[in-house]
């Protein structure tokens, strides 16, 4: 297959799966962020929240922020994916990264590599396609901003790498961990069986991750709503702490878990199902 044909593979099945995902699942994520910013919390809180959002601007206003969503995640899933099958490719020429073929197919075409070069490959792409979407909605305004207080361009890096590495490195090694053992046990035969473990993956790999990383999205939730109030990280952990306790770090887990989810499930099968169609 040309490197042309294989990458509009993926840039086609990437942008599919980041299209789906982000229209079907943008009222949680708007939800999970009036929560973290400080709104009630608790089903009845949550029910609260969107019965206030619908009186004010109706059913549609659930999907407030779809278009700069689609605007980022449509090209930026599309070159995430792109990029992760790149960087998981070269590493399987390193014969200490490969992995084998595992002993029952799950249906999966992506290259197969051991646990700790999944978190690296996971890690770097996210990074890297993180920085080159994001110079100006993220690097450039907040390296300009007095409010953010980056005293350089390599803080302005820093920030992103802490905020996005861990999450995308803990998935992608939980991902293929959890599709091998997925496969060993069920050993899916049909395309349909397939599709499930795929879609089973993916959601036990983003749970395993967003609950890891959660106490960092509410930090940087409330950075960016209250930026005078939590100017750093380190102070905005520290109030945090004082003013909600320890459940206030996981405010919102469970709508974010909800989303990340459900998305990772709907990303991921989309993803992997049209590699496999557009292959053959």
């Amino acid at each position: 297959m040309s490197s042309k044909r294989e990458f509009s593979h993926h840039f086609l099945s990437g942008a599919s799966s980041g299209l789906i995902s982000a229209i079907s699942l943008q009222p949680l994520d708007l939800l999970k962020t009036r929560v973290q910013q400080g709104g009630p919390t608790g089903i009845s809180g949550i029910l609260c929240t969107v019965r206030h959002i619908v009186a004010i601007d109706g059913v549609l206003g659930l999907w407030r922020g779809t278009m700069p969503t689609l605007l980022r995640n449509v090209p930026g899933v599309a070159l995430y994916f792109y990029t992760l099958q790149t960087v998981r490719h070269t590493m399987t020429t390193i014969p200490y990264l490969a992995a084998a073929p595992p002993s029952v197919s799950s249906g999966s075409t992506l290259p197969r590599l051991s646990n700790p070069a999944n978190l690296a490959a996971g890690a770097i792409s996210r990074v890297a396609v993180g920085f080159v979407l994001n110079p100006i909605t993220v690097v450039k305004a907040r390296y300009e901003s007095n409010i953010y207080a980056y005293r350089s361009m390599a803080e302005a890096i820093r920030s992103i790498i802490r905020k996005d590495a861990p999450y995308a490195g803990l998935f992608v090694m939980s991902y293929e961990f959890t599709k091998d053992t997925a496969s060993v046990l069920f050993k899916p035969r049909s395309t349909s069986a397939q599709s499930i473990t795929l879609s089973l993956s993916g959601a036990c790999a983003a749970a395993i991750a967003t609950i890891l990383t959660h106490p960092f999205d509410v930090l940087k939730t409330n950075m960016q709503v209250h930026p005078t109030r939590y100017p750093t990280l380190i102070k905005a952990a520290i109030l945090l702490g004082r003013e909600r306790n320890l459940r206030g770090y996981f405010d919102g887990m469970a709508l974010r878990l909800g989303k990340k989810v459900l998305s990772s499930a709907i990303s991921w099968t989309v993803y992997e199902n049209l590699l496999v169609i557009l292959k053959s």
